[in-house]
């Protein structure tokens, strides 16, 4: 059976590291800092967590 890797809205990534939706897409759309997000249902977008939570680690690892 395979792992379930849930995707995270814009709202949750949002909440989860405490900065507006609109900075979150500021770092994918225009700094590229971000990772890729998925789409889902057309226009809705959202990311693997398991990929969210690589990112995070990566700028904790660069703020050292």
């Amino acid at each position: 059976m395979r792992d379930f890797d849930p995707i995270l809205s814009l709202n949750d990534a949002s909440e989860i590291i405490g900065r507006s939706k609109r900075s979150l897409w500021r770092w994918y759309a225009k700094d590229k800092t971000m990772p890729e997000p998925l789409k889902v249902n057309g226009r809705a977008v959202g990311w693997r967590k398991s990929t969210f939570e690589q990112w995070l680690v990566k700028l904790e690892g660069a703020a050292k």
